[in-house]
């Protein structure tokens, strides 16, 4: 923990470990995410950029010991963390 927080930062900790900032095993967009830490924690708004915010949200997925995952898709930028829970995937009945 000690060495996780050291990278990142034990706002960014708090930030993720609660479950309403960012869900799991869901595509979470990365605008909104980063804009909501920073809203939260005025004090990153002047250093934190949005590459150093996804390097610690990769960070965050490695010290859970979960799967990172991020892409594009119709224009969205999106990251996910799935810790081997169930995926938020509609299953369609044939």
């Amino acid at each position: 923990m000690r060495k996780f927080i050291a990278e990142t930062c034990m706002e960014f900790h708090e930030f993720m470990s609660d479950e309403d900032n960012f869900p799991l095993n869901k595509r979470n967009d990365k605008a909104i995410i980063f804009n909501s830490f920073v809203q939260e924690y005025k004090d990153y708004e002047k250093y934190l950029t949005r590459k150093r915010f996804h390097i610690w949200v990769s960070k965050y997925a490695s010290f859970i010991k979960a799967d990172f995952d991020s892409g594009n898709t119709n224009g969205l930028k999106w990251f996910e963390i799935n810790n081997g829970g169930e995926t938020q995937n509609e299953e369609v009945p044939f």
